[in-house]
Parts: structure tokens; C-alpha cells; sequence
């Protein structure tokens, strides 16, 4: 071999090897641990989609923009989603995302507020959490479905339940869906 294929070779190996933790990391990011619940929303877990920065709080209710200068992100946090494993879109799913950050409290407020990095898509508002604290936990609905969110310690604990085609499950059932796999996730963190 040439030592230009030498070059080469030594080149995609060291690349390799400096780049492959931040790629093999996803699936062990430091700081979220993997304490979801088998179950959710009467839903099987389908998918861990890992670890990874700008991560949103709830998934499914926000949309984010990095780019927003001077807004709170997450240190890094982990998704996982619950649904039957079909196409169908006549069930109720969940999605629960787990973010770690510097102050939790204020990245809830800031959910409320609807500020930082990600915002509530269009329709999301707040609602009443009877008995709960609004400084830890915070229950947003769209009309159709809910997401719950909590803080502990540096987490922010998300559920989101959604029934999409919006005659499977009683509002009542996405509030109960949400904060059940808050309350679950809870348990395990």
C-alpha cells in the first residue's frame, strides 16, 4: 500500500475513534437514567430514542428552535414512546421525556410561561392540577389530549398521552394516562 492509503487509513481510523463516544453515546447519555416504565397508557414501550441535547421537555407538545438566542435548554435528556406497535391511529399512545438541567423549577416555569427553547405547539394550554404544586408540576391539554409534567431534583418529568384519531379515549383518559406515567416514572427515578 501507498502511504497516501496509509494517510488515509490512519486519518478514518483516528476519526473514528474521536468521534465514535459522542456517536455511541446516545444510547447512555450521562445524567438521564433509564427508569421508564414498561407500561404506559396501557401501551407497550416501542421505542428508547436515547439520549441527546436540545431535547424538548414534552415531547409532542412543544416545538423547538435552537436557534433562539439566550433561551434555557436542557443539559440532555432521553425519550421513550409507548404505542401498540401498529400504524393505527385508533389508540391512545404516550410519550415520556425525561430532560436533566441546571434548575428544573425554572424550566418548568418556563413550560408555563411558554419561553425557552421550546414552545407549546398551537392550542396547548395550562390547566388546574388539583393538590399539586404549580412550582413542581404543571397539566397542559390541547382539548384532545394532555401532558403532564413534574420536576425531580434536576429532571423535568414529561408525559404526553395522545389519541390520535380522537374518538379511542375519553379526555378524562389522556389526563389519567398522563399523570399515571408521570406518577410511574416517578416511582422509579
Amino acid at each position: 500500500m501507498s502511504r497516501t492509503t496509509f494517510r488515509t487509513i490512519g486519518a478514518a481510523l483516528l476519526a473514528t475513534a474521536t468521534f465514535a463516544g459522542g456517536a455511541t453515546s446516545a444510547s447512555a447519555a450521562r445524567g438521564i437514567p433509564d427508569v421508564a416504565p414498561d407500561t404506559m397508557a396501557g401501551q407497550p414501550m416501542q421505542y428508547d430514542f436515547g439520549n441527546y441535547a436540545n431535547t424538548p421537555t414534552a415531547t409532542g407538545a412543544q416545538i423547538c428552535d435552537p436557534a433562539n438566542e439566550g433561551a434555557t435548554m436542557p443539559r440532555n435528556g432521553r425519550q421513550w414512546t409507548y404505542y401498540d406497535g401498529t400504524n393505527s391511529l385508533a389508540q391512545l399512545t404516550a410519550d415520556l421525556t425525561i430532560t436533566s438541567w441546571k434548575n428544573a423549577e425554572a424550566a418548568l416555569a418556563d413550560v408555563a410561561a411558554n419561553t425557552g427553547m421550546c414552545s407549546l405547539d398551537t392550542g396547548w394550554r395550562t390547566v388546574a392540577w388539583t393538590g399539586q404544586d404549580p412550582s413542581t408540576h404543571l397539566l397542559l391539554t390541547n382539548g384532545d389530549d394532555y401532558a403532564a409534567l413534574a420536576v425531580e431534583g434536576k429532571y423535568v418529568v414529561a408525559v404526553v398521552a395522545t389519541d390520535w384519531d380522537g374518538r379511542t379515549a375519553t379526555l378524562a383518559e389522556a389526563r389519567a394516562a398522563a399523570i399515571d406515567g408521570v406518577e410511574a416514572t416517578l416511582a422509579n427515578l
